[in-house]
C-alpha cells in the first residue's frame, strides 16, 4: 500500500478558526481534509504545518489553482502572517451556507418564501410561483435568532427557474445595504459558521461513540 502525503496548501488569511487558502490539487467541498498548510511565521520563513481543514467553499483562480474557505480543525504553533486580506475578505463574503429561513415580502408570490442557502451577498429562495428576473424586491428575513430576529433589506432577482411542479427557485443579490443591515448579515454569517463547526464536532463525537460501542468501523484513510 502506497502512502500519499496530504496536499500542500498556501495560507492566505486566518481569522479565529476561519481560514482562506489556495491549492493546486482539487479538494472536496463539505469534507474534513488533511493538508500540509504552508504558513508564514511572524519571524522566519514559511513552514509546512500538518493540519485538518473542513472545506466550506471553492473558487477557481487563474493558473489552475483554486481558492478555498474552510474551518481550521488544528491548533497552529504560531499566528501566521496573512498574505492578502482583500482576497480573503472577498472569498469569505461569498461563502454559502445551507439555510432554511422564512422570508416575508409584499413583492413575492404569496407574500414570501423559504431560503435554500445564504451568503453575505445574497441568497437562494423557493417560492410557489415565478419571480421576474431583474426585479428589485423587499425582503424581511425571520432569523429565529434572539439577537437578530428580523433583517429587512432589498435584493435584485438575478435568475429564476421552475423547481419541480409546484415551486420555483430564484437567486437574489442584496442591494443598497445600510451599515446596520451589513452588521446584521455579518452576525448571521458568524452564527452559521459557528453552527457548522458545532455540527462537525457533534458528528465526529457521534461516530467515535458508535465505533467504541461496536456499531461501526472507522473510515479508512485515503
Amino acid at each position: 500500500m502506497f502512502f500519499t502525503a496530504p496536499p500542500v496548501v498556501d495560507l492566505i488569511d486566518l481569522k479565529q478558526n476561519q481560514v482562506v487558502f489556495t491549492s493546486k490539487k482539487a479538494l472536496r467541498v463539505g469534507r474534513d481534509t488533511p493538508v500540509r498548510l504552508s504558513a508564514q511565521a511572524p519571524e522566519g520563513d514559511a513552514q509546512l504545518i500538518p493540519s485538518r481543514i473542513f472545506v466550506q467553499q471553492a473558487r477557481p483562480l487563474a493558473g489552475g489553482q483554486v481558492a478555498y474557505v474552510g474551518t481550521l480543525q488544528t491548533e497552529l504553533p504560531f499566528q501566521p502572517v496573512p498574505v492578502n486580506n482583500g482576497d480573503s475578505d472577498s472569498l469569505r463574503r461569498g461563502a454559502r451556507f445551507d439555510l432554511s429561513l422564512r422570508v416575508m415580502s409584499p413583492d413575492l408570490p404569496d407574500f414570501g418564501g423559504v431560503t435554500v442557502d445564504f451568503s453575505l451577498t445574497g441568497l437562494q429562495l423557493e417560492t410557489r410561483s415565478a419571480v421576474s428576473t431583474g426585479e428589485v424586491v423587499r425582503l424581511t428575513l425571520d432569523t429565529n435568532i434572539e439577537e437578530l430576529e428580523y433583517i429587512s433589506l432589498s435584493a435584485r432577482v438575478a435568475w429564476s427557474r421552475p423547481e419541480g411542479r409546484k415551486s420555483h427557485r430564484c437567486g437574489l443579490e442584496f442591494r443598497d445595504l445600510t451599515p446596520e443591515v451589513r452588521d446584521q448579515l455579518e452576525e448571521l454569517g458568524r452564527y452559521l459558521r459557528a453552527r457548522e463547526t458545532a455540527n462537525l464536532t457533534e458528528l465526529v463525537l457521534e461516530r467515535a461513540d458508535r465505533y467504541l460501542l461496536g456499531y461501526t468501523t472507522p473510515v479508512a484513510a485515503e
